[in-house]
């Protein structure tokens, strides 16, 4: 059994350095996930868009990725884990975490990438300063 991981398998074959974190907290990533739908960019586009065409992730945020409610009408602290909706809203997560809101995590990726700590739309907020 092959053993790499997806990090490696990046780094070593196709020379991309990625980042990632580990202590994301569930609660507050969920939350920055509601906030996104509801944040239009500067070039007034919703920063989350979903393709038509990626019909489980609709389908997860359409009510399939949802908390168990109990019978007293109170609801879990976790979304159910179905391994179906979870699975395909969490990679959603993971990205929006990862893509928006990680922090650098070593100080030779600033050097080696100049645009390493700019928004992945800091390539538009240039344009208006002039």
């Amino acid at each position: 059994i092959d053993r790499e991981t997806a990090r490696s398998v990046l780094l070593n074959k196709f020379g991309i350095t990625t980042r990632y974190r580990t202590n994301i907290g569930l609660s507050r990533s969920l939350s920055r996930v509601n906030e996104s739908f509801e944040e239009i960019c500067i070039c007034n586009i919703p920063v989350q868009l979903i393709d038509r065409n990626c019909q489980l992730l609709i389908d997860a945020y359409s009510g399939g990725y949802r908390y168990q409610k109990h019978k007293d009408g109170s609801h879990s602290n976790e979304p159910i884990q179905d391994h179906k909706y979870e699975d395909i809203a969490d990679a959603h997560r993971y990205s929006i975490e990862n893509f928006f809101f990680i922090q650098a995590l070593d100080t030779q990726s600033e050097e080696l990438f100049p645009n390493f700590n700019k928004p992945p739309w800091g390539w538009m907020e240039e344009g208006l300063s002039s």
